[in-house]
């Protein structure tokens, strides 16, 4: 009995390495790759980006196998935000007096701003392939996903932020007062401080062409989301007044969380490496 189970397991393991087969993929291509986050002040526009990933694939036998991969994707997204801030209660250092109570009142007109981000992704996950004839093949696949954040930057495209200050002991409001902080602003930028570590979920479908006995031409579409918040700050207003900053939607209460989320539509390549 000993003998027979042996056996066994050693005529399906001969039968697995004698299917088994390993692949190089390059991918390339783009679509919705959108950096999600609410805005409470405004409307909120899906970004688009580009993603190229080069990927490792062992099939165990003609149908399963798992695999590896290293990418590099850009996401976006861009919002516009028209609202008033009132703030009470504050102090004017730059007058001498001794009166320096002052309220702000700053005005997000059509400010429209967008966010960029680069990142490394590296998916690990199972797949699941069929042929359908000579030429044309398919392969599924589900994946976990590791993100590293490359680098990320905002810029304002458009719209202005005016600040104002009421001096309630003087009985005066004053604009355009530069001293002051006091005037119209725009063309804002900078780099928002973001976590740098997204874990996420995705899919994947390709569709293969025969090119040759060892060179496959893949058209595909893939999905994935990034359920980690890579939010960092939170700043309590969009422009800080007394630090004359404007911190990004990403970093200020207005929103409450950061993630990635793509729909990408690809096209690649797969090399079959040579059977050991």
């Amino acid at each position: 009995m000993i003998k027979q189970t042996i056996l066994a397991i050693a005529f399906a393991t001969l039968a697995t390495s004698l299917s088994a087969q390993d692949y190089i993929t390059f991918d390339l291509g783009g679509g919705l790759q959108n950096i999600s986050f609410k805005n409470d002040q405004g409307d909120k526009k899906v970004g688009f980006g580009f993603d190229t990933q080069l990927g490792y694939r062992h099939f165990f036998n003609d149908n399963w196998g798992a695999g590896i991969g290293v990418g590099f994707k850009t996401f976006a997204g861009k919002t516009t935000v028209n609202f008033n801030h009132n703030e009470q209660n504050g102090e004017d250092p730059a007058i001498l007096a001794e009166h320096k109570e002052r309220n702000y009142l700053t005005e997000y007109s059509s400010v429209e701003e967008k966010v960029k981000l680069s990142a490394v992704d590296i998916p690990i996950g199972g797949y699941y392939q069929r042929s359908f004839n000579d030429k044309w093949s398919m392969c599924a696949g589900l994946n976990i996903f590791v993100t590293i954040a490359a680098s990320s930057k905002f810029e304002s495209e458009s719209g202005n932020v005016t600040v104002r200050a009421e001096y309630p002991s003087y009985k005066q409001t004053a604009q355009d007062v530069p001293a002051h902080g006091l005037g119209t602003y725009s063309g804002f930028s900078g780099s928002p401080d973001l976590k740098k570590l997204a874990v996420g979920l995705g899919a994947e479908y390709t569709m293969y062409y025969a090119l040759s006995d060892c060179l496959d031409l893949g058209m595909g579409i893939s999905g994935a989301y990034r359920f980690s918040d890579l939010k960092n700050q939170n700043f309590e207003s969009l422009y800080d007044e007394d630090a004359r900053t404007y911190n990004g939607i990403t970093q200020s209460k207005l929103c409450d969380a950061v993630r990635l989320v793509n729909l990408t539509a690809t096209v690649g390549i797969r090399y079959h490496l040579p059977s050991k």
